[in-house]
């Protein structure tokens, strides 16, 4: 009888959340040479358009923001190739950056990975609302939840659940482009046939499942002869 298949484990999400703990730990000045800084980019850094969603102001700052991306990011690969959820955390860093250096230019210093979790959140919500009608109720709960979070911080009171410290806001702004990235991406790797996926939360489970049941009834049909 063939070896029933063994889960695959969210590979790309376990890459980002080592990645991430590194650069916590990494001496300050490391980090202030990895931030989104504006000047610093127009002076030609350009690598700061990646690495300023991986560096965060505090270590409390750090773990919530890894915990929720690591957390989201297995959500979207249990539904979808590890290449899907590569893409998308190679890409969303440098539209967000870009976003935020046209859109925001009173935004002078950025750190933080929640624009990559709204990113990864907003791509999973659009793939739980084409997979499954089920879904759709959370879903726009959610959305709701979101949109209240990001009108609170947008006019000045944020619920600070990062220890961002004082002297630091919220770049709402980041969190609106994150949600907006997020849903192209997912709806361009749905055009792609990459997101058209079964029904459920996580399908590639339920597909390990199926395969291990089908495995199992040829000898439960031997063995009642």
């Amino acid at each position: 009888m063939p070896r029933a298949a063994l889960p695959r484990l969210p590979w790309t999400a376990l890459a980002v959340l080592g990645l991430g703990a590194i650069l916590a730990a990494a001496p300050e000045s490391w980090r202030s040479t990895l931030e989104y800084d504006r000047h610093a980019l127009a002076a030609g850094e350009m690598w700061r358009i990646w690495t300023g969603h991986l560096v965060h102001f505090s270590v409390r700052h750090a773990v919530v923001d890894l915990a929720t991306l690591a957390v989201l990011a297995w959500a979207v690969e249990m539904r979808c190739e590890y290449r899907v959820t590569a893409s998308l955390l190679l890409c969303a860093p440098p539209l967000l950056s870009l976003a935020l250096f046209f859109c925001v230019p009173e935004l002078a210093v950025y750190r933080g990975a929640s624009g990559l979790c709204v990113a990864c959140g907003s791509a999973l919500a659009l793939m739980l609302w084409n997979g499954s009608r089920r879904m759709r109720v959370c879903v726009l709960l959610v959305a709701v939840l979101f949109v209240f979070k990001t009108g609170f911080e947008a006019i000045g009171s944020p619920a600070d659940f990062s220890g961002l410290g004082d002297g630091v806001r919220v770049a709402w702004q980041a969190h609106v482009f994150g949600a907006l990235i997020g849903m192209l991406c997912a709806a361009l790797f749905r055009g792609a046939g990459a997101a058209a996926l079964p029904s459920g939360f996580f399908p590639r489970s339920r597909k390990l499942a199926a395969a291990q049941a089908s495995m199992a009834m040829p000898a439960n049909r031997n063995a009642s002869l």
